[in-house]
């Protein structure tokens, strides 16, 4: 299968970089160049770059531009409000170049809770294996930067795009409120089910442009998903420093699709990885939703629409692999269950009741009410 990946040579990079990782210096945590190193190698080769000259890319920047200046009075019109707001920045990266980017921000993200798994690490070795503390140390940096490194390179070959909200809010490669084009996913789905180029990107961009309205109308609502990840990110450095005089043994793992974290969350990081996952749901889903919708005023609408579904179901055989080892299939599901929602709402109460969703946080459904969309209509008409 064309999409599956080359076996024989990522296995050898991998190998050369476990290699690399054993003979330089321990870091905390992860060796973020490491990780980018096998993010490279996993995307199809870090020397492989799309684009040969920057005329070349602004003319696809232009492109994109004029897609979404074209296509926001339509989304405008079928959820009912006006648009608020100048189009937000374009940028078109091949897969190195977002894979750059990703990074940056999983290091601003990972900063500060990665040096206190590090302490928890050294405090919870020195007490149950002082004789291979060293040695153990470097296999924990190597199985989590392998895994950072595959889970980068895995998302780099998937991504069509991505709207950026500015989380986290940092002074990192770009500026926040910015829409990514990733051009070599783009080509490819393209081309492999021969489809028409003007119509891919108008559909790619209707799911994006629709994110950009969301945080547009609703100002509260990247400030509220920076709090929701805050908050987990401040109760998993919590309980890792409590974790520190732990010394029960073969408790601590050291790596992350074991599922070490397994063994120190609680009640309370379940609840609010529930609140997050609900609130994903909803903000793809929705997006699906409009997509599907605004959709129909294009040309050959069931064509396009089928293949962007069944898009989201088809897997290789090394990516169902992959999603075995990190557990990463979220968000299909995101897709799948916040669109199911959002067409019931719509169905039966039309889309302005489906936009109160965005009017404050304490109208944005449960994961219950994901799963039952009745159940939140129910809770918004007694208001």
């Amino acid at each position: 299968m064309a999409e599956d990946l080359n076996a024989t040579g990522i296995a050898k990079n991998v190998f050369s970089k476990i290699g690399m990782q054993m003979l330089s210096p321990t870091e905390p945590f992860i060796n973020w160049d490491i990780a980018t190193a096998l993010a490279w190698d996993f995307a199809g080769g870090s020397d492989k770059r799309l684009f040969g000259e920057e005329e070349q890319r602004k003319e696809y920047a232009q492109l994109y531009r004029d897609i979404i200046r074209r296509i926001r009075p339509m989304i405008s019109e079928y959820v009912g409000q006006p648009w608020q707001g100048e189009i937000d920045p374009v940028y078109v990266f091949d897969r190195i170049e977002w894979i750059v980017v990703t990074v940056e921000n999983l290091k601003n993200i990972f900063s500060h809770l990665s040096q206190d798994y590090w302490e928890a690490l050294d405090s919870y070795l020195s007490l149950s294996y002082p004789l291979g503390q060293k040695f153990i140390r470097k296999a924990s940096e190597i199985s989590v930067t392998s895994e950072f490194g595959f889970l980068v390179g895995y998302l780099s070959r998937k991504v069509l795009a991505q709207y950026d909200f500015g989380f986290p809010k940092t002074d990192g490669l770009l500026p926040g409120e910015i829409f990514y084009f990733v051009e070599d996913n783009i080509i490819e789905f393209e081309e492999r089910y021969s489809l028409d180029s003007l119509g891919v990107r108008l559909w790619i961009a209707l799911h994006e442009v629709t994110h950009s309205f969301q945080f547009k109308a609703s100002p509260w609502l990247g400030d509220y998903i920076g709090e929701l990840l805050g908050s987990y990110l401040d109760l998993i450095d919590n309980a890792i420093r409590n974790f520190k005089d732990e010394s029960d043994e073969g408790k601590f793992v050291f790596s992350l699709s074991s599922g070490w974290w397994k063994n120190i969350i609680g009640p309370e990081h379940k609840e609010l990885i529930r609140k997050i996952q609900a609130l994903m749901c909803l903000v793809e889903g929705y997006s699906e939703h409009v997509m599907m919708q605004v959709g129909k005023r294009f040309p050959n609408y069931d064509v396009m629409a089928g293949f962007f579904k069944e898009r989201q179901k088809r897997k290789s055989i090394a990516e169902l692999m992959l999603e075995k080892i990190i557990g990463f299939d979220l968000k299909v599901k995101q897709y799948s269950l916040g669109e199911k929602f959002a067409a019931y709402v719509a169905d039966r109460e039309g889309i302005a009741f489906l936009n109160k969703t965005w009017e404050c946080k304490e109208n944005l459904p449960n994961w219950d009410e994901v799963y039952m969309p009745g159940l939140w209509i129910k809770r918004i008409k007694a208001l």
